[in-house]
């Protein structure tokens, strides 16, 4: 017996349109809320009543896996994983995710198109990262401070910093300021 297997190599041209082509009615074969990009697949839903939405994710994640199998395809549970959002305050409730007797695990943050989401929508993950790479940038900027114009400098600045800076604002600049002190102080240097 031999199996043929289908597919293009990582990273290349074809991969994301392929895999759009191929995933595009996933979107009707369960109750979630889908959002595709690339070949990152993310799967939402809410309710108000936590025991009616263990029940419905566990429906739903199940009729996702039928689907995945009929398309012979395969969820890789080592690299999936669900996060509960709930206002500050709110008790976390203790979620059992299981399709198949497999376990999917529980985050409080997750990193999807380049911006962290913690499950109580505070930034703080995101905000940690951007002054982990501000400050690798900061030091760029210090060893060559005396090499570049100002002109230069800017460019450098525009490359390196500014667009980490920029990226999905709009989501995260409600960030209180406290947080952003240590990060206003990094941008400043």
């Amino acid at each position: 017996m031999f199996e043929i297997t289908q597919g293009v190599p990582q990273g290349s041209l074809l991969g994301p349109l392929l895999f759009a082509l191929h995933v595009n009615d996933l979107l009707k074969a369960s109750a979630f809320n889908s959002s595709l990009f690339a070949d990152d697949t993310v799967l939402c839903i809410s309710s108000g009543n936590c025991v009616v939405l263990q029940k419905v994710i566990n429906t739903g994640l199940q009729k996702v896996d039928e689907w995945m199998r009929f398309h012979k395809l395969s969820l890789n549970y080592s690299k999936t994983s669900y996060m509960h959002i709930r206002p500050s305050g709110k008790q976390l409730y203790d979620f059992i995710v299981k399709s198949n007797e497999n376990t999917v695990s529980q985050t409080s943050s997750i990193k999807y198109l380049g911006v962290y989401i913690d499950n109580k929508l505070t930034w703080s993950d995101h905000v940690t990262n951007l002054e982990k790479t501000i400050s690798c940038s900061v030091g760029i900027f210090y060893r060559t401070r005396h090499h570049l114009k100002e002109r230069e400098f800017k460019s450098v600045y525009f490359s390196i910093a500014y667009g980490y800076l920029k990226y999905a604002i709009g989501a995260w600049s409600g960030v209180g300021k406290t947080r952003l002190r240590r990060l206003n102080v990094l941008h400043k240097k």
